[in-house]
């Protein structure tokens, strides 16, 4: 296989959400990568954080929809414009 062909079979298993086996067949096939490694590095790199962040941000809803619950139907309203804005 070429290196843009490895490259994008990085990418898949990214879009796949398969960080682990995007990880270890970037290891597995780095001499032939050639200078497509970095780039496939940094690319589960940036998905490693993207998903840190996506993780926490998921967390802040599931509490916010918790509180939802006890909050009356005006703090309710303000509660959600201010997330609208």
């Amino acid at each position: 296989m070429n290196p843009l062909d490895l490259f994008n079979q990085v990418k898949e298993l990214i879009e796949k959400k398969d960080l682990a086996a995007a990880k270890t067949f970037i290891e597995e096939n780095k001499d032939q990568l050639g200078e497509y490694l970095n780039q496939a590095q940094a690319l589960v790199s940036g998905s490693e954080g993207l998903n840190g962040l996506v993780n926490k941000v998921k967390g802040t809803l599931l509490i916010v929809k918790r509180h939802l619950k006890n909050l009356e139907p005006t703090e309710k309203v303000t509660l959600l414009l201010l997330i609208k804005s």
